[in-house]
């Protein structure tokens, strides 16, 4: 059985957002990469 698309888009952002913070982001960075995988998970 495949996922759904939606959570195929929640895993995805979920990784950019981790990506984003894993390589010391400005503040302003983080802030937003943190919002994403907020709003993934």
């Amino acid at each position: 059985m495949t996922n759904p698309q939606w959570l195929d888009w929640a895993q995805r952002l979920q990784m950019i957002a981790q990506d984003g913070l894993s390589y010391d982001p400005r503040p302003f960075d983080k802030m937003r990469f943190d919002q994403v995988r907020e709003i993934a998970a």
